[in-house]
């Protein structure tokens, strides 16, 4: 049990480290630009899918940790039933995906005055469209991971985040600020997929 918990602190320790070193990563480049706050306005529209629903402590990993133990002591066919969990919860996570890239506009008007920032506008809405693949993979991240922890598999969990970051800070440190700052959000996707 303490070698499973130090385990988890010591992974847990390392991501928030590397999100630090992510957040300065990115004030270096990008700082307070418009580049910056279009990124930052299209993560909380599609990222926080990522974060609310999916990974440690998301609602689909917590209520499938609580029953997938009782679960396995019934005999009750798993497989069987994880499968389709996630076959519903990808089918949902693609008609948000979907439902989102049609209504981003209208969301996105809400923030900004597409009249007075057209360029910043723009960017946001790129940003979205680079980051859907977050919606996507929410909730079979939050079933996959409550599965893990059930087959007391803690490692993956663990190191999920900072995978995210790792990718994110190196996507960032290679591209720099060019492309209009597009490097946020493809490390963002490709760290979220590799988790």
């Amino acid at each position: 049990m303490f070698k499973v918990a130090g385990l988890v602190a010591i992974l847990t320790i390392l991501s928030k480290i590397l999100g630090l070193t992510r957040d300065l990563v990115i004030a270096h480049y990008f700082g307070t630009s418009m580049e910056a706050d279009a990124f930052n306005l299209a993560y909380i529209l599609t990222g926080n899918f990522f974060i609310i629903l999916g990974g440690i402590g998301g609602p689909f990993y917590s209520s499938l940790v609580a029953i997938l133990p009782k679960l396995q002591n019934q005999n009750f066919k798993l497989d069987k039933f994880l499968k389709d969990i996630l076959l519903r919860l990808t089918i949902i996570s693609v008609a948000a995906a979907i439902l989102i890239y049609f209504i981003k506009d209208f969301i996105v008007a809400i923030f900004i005055d597409k009249g007075l920032k057209p360029e910043y506008f723009a960017q946001t809405l790129l940003n979205i469209d680079i980051l859907l693949p977050l919606i996507i993979i929410t909730a079979p991240i939050g079933l996959l991971f409550a599965a893990a922890n059930c087959l007391k598999k803690y490692f993956a969990p663990s190191l999920a985040p900072a995978a995210v970051n790792v990718v994110l800070i190196a996507v960032v440190m290679l591209m720099g600020d060019g492309f209009n700052g597009l490097s946020l959000a493809i490390g963002t996707s490709i760290g979220g997929l590799i988790s």
